[in-house]
């Protein structure tokens, strides 16, 4: 009754929502509920001014609505969540961020192929949803919330890998069939590449290697708004071409990291929208892949100019747009020192970030030490090298946007965890600790450093106390620019310094902080 009416002091009206339950209290629910059920009736015995009863969200807030009462709105959120002082779960943003990748990218490949799961039934009367079945169980198990949050053991998350790559491969006939049952492409012998960070030995352009073959047919889906963009497939070297439906030979850039690794074809695409379009690939003799510089490091599209300036812990960018002012913006590689002292309160882990000290400074990471530029009629791209990251920048003529690839090669294995960030500087912007982070996808949320807009913070932690979850974009403004980045998977991230973002990549903890994991 206490605590009750200790809630009532909080809320604007006489109903009040007690949750009950919590991580591992349903594992016996015939007992806990027999429990709860003598909770309410022994309760509304003893006392007659309060009623207790099982109720769901949407009755409290039927219930709410009814009352003749003025609520406030709500607008900001409630990241980032501390449960004790220094305990910021602001870092399982960033935990396993190949699992959160894993699950972003089945996500985008079930979404595209439900489509013809759908077209396929409203054409053809195939029912194949059922047999879909168990990718779509597996995809709503890893929204779990200690799943691909990545606070998971690694024996589970490795499960979770293996369940859903099973099933994703499980349907790939079933797809492919409808696949063709949609579209009518025609095609004997139809493979699919799903390789999005593989190479072509994972692709059906494997084929190209054989001696009996010297041409193969590509159709490329475009489930989205029509558009034109750049197509990039895995090819097994340099010596193809590209034709489109009507014979015509395309402008292609094949750009290849090394012998082991195949190359990468790059060609220009334009689609209506929920279309496809079929392209030719045939063999050559000559060798056509593009050969990379090192002396004029300046890359031109038609809307942008980027030069590298100079390479050290930093490599320096100098972007011009449209001929207008220049503006020079810094990339690079830094980590915080993870708190794992067996004193002084709660330790970073797969749930909690939290740096070595407290205003903490990141350190430098990583350090550039050469550079290839491929200059083609397509794409233009860089390539970094460093002794712990390679990054790689792209643009094309069909973006004003610059893509980003970072290659974190491997934490080192010290007494001390790391958490590695990628760090974006813009000299030329003042947003003065005012930052905004996406949503879950939808709106952008305005973010202030040491600030949350409903309740005073005292906080000692700057860096971890400032990080939000970021997954899809983080921006920062002033009255002059804009600059915003978007990523391929959830990430933790922040703008602790005027112009600058900053993006946690990858971790590696070697302590456990008592949130559940009990791993180190």
């Amino acid at each position: 009754r206490d605590y009750l009416l200790h809630m009532a002091d909080h809320y604007r009206t006489n109903h009040l929502l007690v949750p009950f339950g919590d991580d591992f209290n349903f594992e016996n629910s015939k007992r806990y509920f027999m429990n709860i059920d003598k909770l309410i009736k022994g309760f509304n015995a003893k006392y007659d001014d309060i009623e207790m009863f099982y109720s769901t969200p949407e009755e409290y807030i039927k219930a709410v609505n009814e009352i003749d009462i003025e609520l406030p709105t709500k607008y900001d959120d409630l990241f980032p969540y501390s449960d004790f002082d220094d305990a910021y779960w602001t870092g399982y943003f960033t935990s396993r961020p190949t699992l959160k990748g894993f699950v972003r990218e089945v996500s985008r490949d079930m979404n595209s192929e439900s489509i013809f799961l759908a077209m396929d039934y409203l054409m053809n009367g195939k029912e194949t949803f059922t047999a879909f079945e168990e990718l779509f169980n597996q995809m709503g198990v890893l929204q779990h919330h200690d799943a691909v949050s990545g606070t998971e053991t690694q024996h589970v998350a490795n499960n979770y890998f293996m369940n859903l790559d099973n099933h994703h491969e499980s349907v790939k006939t079933l797809f492919q069939d409808s696949f063709e049952s949609v579209l009518k492409t025609g095609v004997e012998n139809i493979g699919m590449c799903r390789a999005h960070n593989s190479t072509f030995a994972d692709c059906p352009t494997k084929r190209l290697l054989q001696e009996d073959t010297n041409e193969i047919v590509l159709t490329i889906f475009n489930p989205s708004n029509s558009r034109k963009t750049i197509a990039k497939i895995p090819v097994p070297n340099g010596k193809l071409k590209i034709y489109d439906s009507d014979s015509k030979e395309l402008d292609v850039d094949i750009i290849c990291s090394g012998q082991d690794q195949g190359c990468f074809a790059y060609f220009p695409v334009s689609f209506d929208m929920f279309s496809a379009k079929q392209f030719t690939l045939k063999k050559i003799a000559e060798d056509l892949k593009l050969i990379p510089q090192r002396k004029d490091l300046t890359m031109f599209t038609n809307k942008m100019e980027i030069s590298l300036k100079n390479l050290d812990d930093f490599a320096t960018l100098v972007i011009t747009r449209e001929g207008k002012n220049s503006h020079q913006v810094k990339l690079g590689y830094e980590f915080y020192n993870s708190f794992s002292l067996p004193f002084g309160g709660p330790i970073s882990g797969a749930y909690i970030f939290r740096p070595l000290f407290a205003d903490d400074k990141p350190h430098s990471y990583n350090t550039f030490t050469d550079s290839d530029i491929y200059k083609g009629k397509v794409v233009s791209l860089l390539k970094l090298y460093g002794d712990e990251v390679d990054s790689t920048i792209l643009t094309h003529d069909f973006t004003d946007f610059i893509e980003i690839e970072s290659y974190v090669k491997g934490i080192p294995n010290t007494w001390i965890g790391k958490e590695v960030i990628l760090k974006l500087a813009v000299d030329d912007i003042k947003n003065n600790g005012v930052f905004y982070t996406d949503s879950m996808g939808l709106e952008m949320q305005e973010r202030k450093l040491d600030y949350r807009p409903t309740w005073n913070l005292q906080t000692h932690q700057r860096v971890s106390s400032n990080y939000y979850p970021i997954n899809h974009g983080i921006t920062i403004k002033d009255e002059r620019m804009t600059f915003e980045v978007l990523n391929d998977r959830s990430q933790g991230g922040s703008s602790l310094e005027n112009g600058e973002i900053e993006i946690m990549l990858h971790r590696r903890i070697f302590a456990d902080d008592s949130r559940g994991v009990n791993e180190e």
